[in-house]
């Protein structure tokens, strides 16, 4: 048997997703008010979401000092506790980063090259005094 063309697909589920969006949007409020406690107790989030136990996850968190992996800002600095770096394409885990430096890496798609090239425009830049 042939196997389907993943363009086709993807149209396909395009499709369907924008014809039945209230309909989903309206499943997942649902489900979530359903499910409320299981997303907001941590322990069970953290194996549901990333497969780890509070346990596995406080490991990491002593052996990082409790700081950001790559910034080094302490836990005790942010209003929110670092979270799970991962691998989207493997799923694998990394380390723990805070908030900011989480949201960097993601926004450029884990992608070394344009980190590279982020670092770049900064060096060009530094003291600029003809900033926009």
């Amino acid at each position: 048997m042939p196997y389907a063309d993943p363009i086709k697909i993807k149209e396909y589920q395009d499709k369907y997703r924008s014809e039945h969006r209230f309909k989903n949007k309206e499943y997942a409020k649902r489900y979530y008010s359903e499910h409320r406690k299981e997303y907001t107790d941590r322990r069970t989030w953290l194996t549901r979401r990333y497969g780890i136990t509070f346990e596995q996850y406080n490991e990491i968190f002593d052996k990082q000092n409790g700081s950001c992996a790559i910034c080094g800002v302490h836990q005790s600095s942010l209003k929110q506790s670092l979270s799970i770096d991962h691998c989207h394409e493997t799923g694998k885990n990394r380390e723990l980063l805070c908030q900011k430096c989480n949201s960097a890496i993601g926004m450029l798609n884990d992608n070394i090259g344009l980190l590279m090239k982020s670092i770049e425009y900064l060096k060009k830049h530094k003291g600029d005094d003809k900033c926009l």
